[in-house]
């Protein structure tokens, strides 16, 4: 009530900056035609999938790990899970730097932000078939080391998975708008890891519940697999994109290469003949 009766006071008390010109609104609404247009970006959309995904398989573990590790090992208590997911951050952090650099298109190793993100997003689908472990794997249940060791591999794919995305998304963009969408892509990325917060969860409990742990990180890792085919599928038809766009460039540059050099002979076909009048008008004036 009292954050109501301020926010009405405050909207009487100051006056309203937006009086006298159209200029906000105009900007306002090229904003939003800007956000609209980045949305529409079949690039942009794929990353930020990627990162509900990448972002939703920690988050599905945060309802469903310390019961199934509680039941799986019977020592254990809510310190010694804690301590799990204290491993999975520590092995996210470590590797953040690492990832941002092999992600940084530098010329040493040639990846890129997407080769990046989708071996990221394979060891996170590694990880979450090994963590159950996955009832289609021939691997005995009741392993601590190789819990131990999912998780860890968990906290390394999803650096390698959430690092470089504004990096992809900007990449997707031309270069004309690239510098200009940056607050939206910022958004848009922001939105996925909040929705991933979201659907990580909630799917991970209906799961659980339903068909049990193992099936349940089963499931998520073909959804990250199935993640994997639509990047891969995307990057391909980029790279068409930008092959057709690099010879509709050199046939524009070459037709413009060929109109100036036509206009440079006319233009030197014209002083010639400039010239020649010019001596046959001297000529005449000396015989005369």
């Amino acid at each position: 009530l009292v954050a109501l009766i301020t926010t009405f006071a405050l909207r009487f008390m100051f006056p309203d900056l937006n009086d006298g010109d159209g200029e906000d609104e105009e900007e306002e609404a090229h904003t939003l035609g800007d956000l609209l247009q980045t949305m529409r970006n079949p690039g942009i959309a794929i990353v930020a999938c990627m990162a509900v995904v990448a972002n939703g398989s920690y988050a599905l573990l945060e309802p469903t790990l310390e019961p199934f590790v509680e039941e799986t090992f019977e020592d254990f208590n809510q310190a010694e899970v804690g301590l799990l997911f204290f491993l999975i951050s520590m092995v996210y952090a470590a590797a953040c730097p690492l990832s941002g650099w092999a992600a940084s298109r530098n010329k040493a190793l040639k990846l890129g932000p997407e080769f990046v993100m989708l071996v990221g997003m394979l060891i996170i689908a590694l990880a979450m078939f090994l963590l159950g472990p996955s009832p289609l794997l021939p691997i005995p249940p009741s392993m601590l080391s190789l819990t131990v060791i999912a998780l860890m591999l968990l906290g390394l794919g999803q650096s390698m998975a959430s690092v470089p995305n504004m990096d992809s998304m900007l990449g997707f963009c031309d270069n004309s708008q690239s510098t200009k969408n940056v607050n939206a892509i910022s958004g848009i990325l922001n939105a996925a890891y909040s929705l991933g917060g979201i659907v990580g969860p909630l799917m991970g409990s209906m799961l659980t519940t339903s068909i049990g742990f193992p099936w349940a990180t089963t499931i998520w890792g073909f959804v990250i697999i199935a993640q994997c085919v639509l990047m891969v599928a995307t990057l391909r038809s980029k790279k068409k994109r930008l092959g057709a766009n690099g010879m509709s460039s050199k046939v524009a540059r070459s037709v413009e290469l060929m109109t100036a050099a036509e206009a440079i002979d006319g233009v030197f076909a014209q002083a010639k003949a400039e010239d020649g009048t010019f001596g046959q008008s001297s000529d005449s004036e000396s015989d005369s």
